[in-house]
């Protein structure tokens, strides 16, 4: 537990945090901070683990964040690190801000905000739920792979490009961007409306 205001856990320049295990938490709360930072730096989140980041809590991840466990954040992470998910399952209803994302498997559910600076990639399943919730894409999101989807159930999806290249995408919300979609790729809407091109 990092609990309280003025409180910090750092981790720095080549160093590896590692929450590991069922039954393992890491709870980061009450105004803490926890930062992971430098080069080569890199916050494990492993397999039955959980990481929170409750509400007046920070998570800054300017290196790597790895997850394969839970992670749920109702407060902020921030930075412009790498955050990848293998399996699992991410919860975001806060505020979440990353320079790349990358999930290859497991859930990546939004029903806060979420703001990637550069690109995203997704193999897993991502899924912007409700209607104040927002994904914005500076880059490019490309989704890969058969079993893959995203998914939008009232939010807003605002990327400058997305490539579908396997999977599904659709649902009912607002997406800002064109959609390519190849390789057998499903498009599910509601009720279309805007410029459709063939």
């Amino acid at each position: 537990i990092n609990d309280g205001l003025n409180t910090a856990l750092v981790n720095r320049s080549g160093a590896h945090l590692i929450n590991d295990g069922a039954g393992t938490n890491l709870d980061n709360r009450n105004g803490a901070a926890l930062t992971n930072t430098g080069a080569g730096s890199i916050l494990d989140n492993r397999n039955g683990a959980t990481l929170v980041n409750e509400t007046g809590a920070t998570l800054t991840n300017n290196a790597t964040f790895q997850n394969s466990g839970t992670v749920t954040n109702s407060s902020v992470i921030d930075g412009g690190g790498l955050y990848i998910q293998t399996a699992g399952t991410t919860t975001n209803s806060g505020s979440f801000t990353q320079g790349t994302l990358q999930i290859l498997g497991g859930d990546f559910i939004d029903t806060g905000t979420v703001l990637i600076t550069g690109d995203a990639t997704n193999s897993g399943s991502v899924t912007i739920d409700g209607a104040t919730a927002v994904m914005t894409v500076d880059g490019t999101y490309t989704q890969t792979g058969a079993g893959s989807k995203t998914i939008l159930d009232g939010g807003t999806f605002d990327p400058p490009g997305i490539d579908i290249q396997g999977g599904t995408f659709g649902g009912t919300g607002t997406v800002d961007g064109p959609v390519t979609l190849t390789g057998g790729s499903t498009l599910q809407v509601g009720d279309p409306t805007g410029q459709f091109d063939r």
